[in-house]
């Protein structure tokens, strides 16, 4: 039988999990609601709880094509917004701008900066499948 193996985010652990008392026979991870269902004999149950883990995504850092310096109009999340998120843009090392809380996939202005080497953090607990930076709006769609 699988054993069932948890990831603890805050405390960068993993233990395992018997708090159903027994040890299941099949695990399904249904990838398009990100949920894990155990089969336990005949009954198949979510093996998951709670509320959702704060998240902290940062980019790698991108550098201007031949050290001219560029800038960023817009920005988009796309994804399931149910509490909202928040980016912080780098500009050249230093944290240049912070959005407010960002709670739909519509596209947000930016203030205007330039740099030769940006990055992007992404925090919040919401499911966000990407993340779109541009000079204009056509570029988001």
């Amino acid at each position: 039988m699988p054993a069932i193996f948890k990831f603890d985010v805050a405390s960068k652990s993993i233990s395992t999990d018997n708090s159903s008392g027994t040890q299941p026979d099949a695990l399904f991870a249904d990838l398009s609601t990100d949920t894990l269902y155990a089969a336990i004999g005949t009954t198949v149950k979510p093996m998951h709880g709670g509320a959702a883990a704060g998240s902290v995504w940062r980019s790698r850092l991108v550098k201007a094509p031949s050290g001219v310096p560029t800038g960023f109009a817009w920005i988009r999340l796309n994804g399931v917004m149910a509490t909202g998120s928040v980016v912080k843009l780098y500009a050249d090392g230093v944290l240049s701008y912070t959005t407010p809380t960002i709670t739909s996939n519509d596209p947000q202005r930016l203030p205007d900066r330039m740099a030769r080497a940006w990055e992007i953090e992404l925090l919040g607990t919401d499911r966000i499948t990407s993340l779109v930076v541009s000079d204009s709006t056509e570029d988001l769609l």
